[in-house]
């Protein structure tokens, strides 16, 4: 089973769990080389009657296309959602999760490491954590490709951004910011909010590069 990260300092794991991040958005890379051809680069093709780019094909130099950019996540897929073995426990050693699957599966696979999660990477590190031994899931609904600075205040919110509203007399005052750390920044709109997140979690310049990114919706499935 494949595994999907989200940022836990930016509380992003939490807010799909909570079920308000229902997408993210990964860049794109052109690989280094693809059916033993190198010098490549990526075309982009909107499907008839569509407005959004479906196809993702990558060429050589020439132009002739060589096949279709592999992707992590497909539609349909069944992804589970990484979190650190600790966390794990803290969230499965509760009373209404004590008899559930996921914590039987982690408590035999534990058991049978005669306590060996302690001894495990994975126990504050979730890229090295078993897939498998994941209590939660997403499921991919969608996806497309399109430019970073794209996204739309509609998608922006369901990116995990979340929104204010302060009352100053008669007057209401709408900001939005992303989730986690403390917040000191408020934006005027979502979009500004989601510009803000994406160049901590990937870089400042990441919002002004304005890369190529593939778009997944999901919804959670436990």
């Amino acid at each position: 089973m494949k595994k999907i990260m989200f940022k836990d300092r930016f509380g992003l794991t939490e807010a799909v769990l909570s079920g308000k991040k229902t997408m993210t958005r990964r860049i794109l890379k052109c690989p280094k080389k693809f059916k033993g051809k190198e010098d490549l680069m990526l075309e982009f093709h909107k499907r008839p009657h569509q407005s959004f780019y479906y196809d993702c094909v990558v060429c050589d130099t020439d132009g002739h296309e060589l096949g279709q950019l592999p992707l992590r996540y497909e539609i349909g897929d069944v992804v589970a959602v990484s979190q650190n073995y600790d966390r794990v426990l803290t969230e499965l050693l509760t009373y209404e999760n004590i008899n559930n699957e996921a914590f039987r599966n982690f408590r035999e696979w534990n058991d049978a490491q005669c306590f060996g999660v302690w001894d495990k990477a994975g126990l504050t590190n979730k890229m090295l954590v078993r897939a498998d031994l994941m209590p939660h899931h997403v499921r991919i609904t969608d996806l497309w490709f399109e430019r970073l600075q794209d996204i739309s205040d509609e998608d922006a919110m369901r990116e995990g951004i979340r929104q204010s509203v302060v009352e100053y007399g008669d007057k209401k005052i709408v900001q939005w910011t992303y989730f986690g750390e403390k917040i000191t920044t408020w934006f005027d709109s979502p979009c500004d909010a989601f510009a803000a997140l994406i160049n901590r979690i990937s870089g400042k310049d990441t919002w002004d590069s304005n890369p190529w990114v593939v778009a997944y919706t999901f919804e959670l499935v436990d």
